[in-house]
């Protein structure tokens, strides 16, 4: 019927309206709804009340619950997949550097032990000098040795230094010719000394506060050659030492053994040979000069023992000479520092000083009146200075520069005359001093001996004579008549080097 039909769906309007308006089943009953016979029945399967609200909404719901799951899902998924990422190019980076660092650390391994290999290498080539070679100092002294890897010109120098070491004597370490010797310089070296032993090997003696020799001279072992300084490049008082094999600056070696930085004591302790009438009896007496702290001579008696006497300075050169004019002969010193002669006198010791830097000292009766006077040889130019007593003086050149003096009366006049050794021949050249000089040659002893002079027989006359340093051996050469061949007298004493 068209007006129940209307009721009908009004009444389903309105249910729709509460449903929209949010009242459930238990809320209000409606008059249309609920009156007898109203005819308004429920349609079968028809949903009603919170069931058929919810749905819509929890699918919704759980669709928006699983859609931002799925978002908070992927996004974890992300944040592990960027941290793994991360975590891996950040092991990847220390692997790198890891991988750099063992890379370094072997090159500088390889570095090191190729820089080791070649140091080795060098100083297998690095040549061993052949010249026995002591400390440049006197007998007994200590000094301290060291050097640096920046060394110049090499850190097989030395920096030699001791407790209050300025103007300290510096000697020879090897018997050598002056082939340098520069007492000007203030840069570089300074004021230095070079020195020739031959084989192609030299020593080098720098920052000097003086230099002693000149060029030319061949100085023996032990020598003074100069005083430590400050000269030149030098922060300090120290004496810079150097061995050379050619251009080369080598390891040191010194006393047969190479050199071990530090501190350490000169064996630089050789004996200087003498002769001369010091005693009375046949002919004269060898002696030595020994290089030492004592500054004494050794002098050999005929009975084969030994008399100590009393000189100078270890550094000191000695001198024989009949100072009282009483027919013996009497040990003398020569400073080379200051050239002051300090003799013996019958009322004590007297001095003298006379030359110049780098002389050598001499002794004769340059007059015949019996009293010895002192006089020089300059090696630079091999000449003869004869002081007289009053002052006055006389030259005479014989040889060439490097040659060694020697004085004697070879002619039996009464006067001193002179004479040179050359080392390397074994070579005497002597000259008398007559009014017309005779000069004549004699060959005696070995290359390298030092020379002497002596009346060996006591008849007046002066004969040459050598000692052999290797083997501390006197050799005499005595003539007893003028063309008469000579005979050859042999005694070893001193100590050998």
């Amino acid at each position: 019927m068209p007006t129940s039909r209307g009721l009908r769906l009004t009444g389903l309007a309105l249910s729709a309206l509460l449903v929209t308006s949010g009242f459930g089943m238990g809320g209000p009953a409606y008059a249309a709804d609920a009156a007898p016979g109203a005819g308004a029945a429920a349609s079968p399967g028809a949903v009603t009340g919170p069931a058929a609200t919810a749905t819509p909404m929890a699918a919704a719901t759980k669709a928006a619950t699983k859609k931002a799951a799925a978002r908070k899902a992927a996004a974890k998924k992300a944040a592990v997949k960027k941290a793994a990422a991360k975590k891996k190019a950040a092991a990847k980076k220390k692997a790198a550097a890891k991988k750099k660092a063992a890379a370094k650390r072997a090159a500088a391994k390889k570095a090191a032990a190729a820089k080791k290999a070649a140091a080795k290498k060098a100083a297998a080539k690095t040549p061993v000098p052949v010249t026995p070679f002591h400390m440049p100092f006197v007998c007994g002294q200590s000094w301290t040795g060291s050097t640096r890897s920046h060394h110049s010109p090499s850190a097989h120098s030395i920096d030699f230094n001791a407790p209050n070491d300025l103007g300290q004597p510096v000697v020879a370490s090897a018997p050598g010719r002056v082939i340098t010797s520069n007492n000007t310089s203030t840069s570089g070296y300074g004021r230095y000394v070079v020195l020739e032993h031959g084989n192609g090997e030299t020593t080098v003696y720098a920052h000097l506060q003086h230099a002693h020799v000149v060029v030319g001279t061949w100085v023996d072992q032990g020598a003074l050659i100069g005083q430590l300084g400050t000269s030149g490049n030098s922060s300090g008082p120290h004496l810079h030492y150097e061995q050379k094999v050619g251009k080369t600056v080598v390891a040191p070696w010194l006393n047969r053994a190479k050199y071990v930085y530090g501190t350490s004591t000169s064996t630089n302790c050789v004996d200087v040979p003498l002769a001369g009438t010091i005693f009375e009896g046949d002919g004269a007496q060898v002696a030595v000069f020994r290089r030492d702290a004592g500054g004494q001579v050794h002098v050999r008696r005929a009975d084969g023992k030994t008399r100590l006497l009393s000189v100078g300075q270890a550094y000191d050169e000695p001198i024989l000479g009949d100072w009282t004019g009483e027919g013996l002969q009497s040990v003398g010193s020569f400073a080379p520092a200051t050239r002051r002669f300090t003799l013996p006198g019958e009322a004590g010791f007297f001095s003298i000083t006379f030359g110049q830097r780098g002389d050598r000292p001499v002794a004769g009766d340059w007059n015949g009146d019996g009293v010895w006077e002192v006089g020089v040889h300059r090696p630079a130019t091999s000449t003869f200075v004869l002081r007289s007593a009053s002052g006055s003086t006389t030259s005479i050149k014989l040889g060439k520069p490097g040659d060694l003096p020697v004085t004697g009366d070879w002619d039996g006049d009464g006067l001193t005359d002179v004479g040179v050794f050359d080392r390397a021949t074994a070579t005497f050249t002597l000259r008398t001093r007559a009014a017309k000089p005779v000069t004549t040659t004699v060959r005696h002893g070995v290359a390298g001996d030092i020379p002497l002079a002596a009346d060996w027989d006591g008849d007046g006359l002066t004969d040459v004579g050598t000692w052999t340093p290797a083997n501390a051996t006197f050799s005499k050469r005595v003539v007893t008549a003028p063309k008469a061949a000579p005979r050859v007298q042999t005694v070893r004493y001193g100590r050998a080097r």
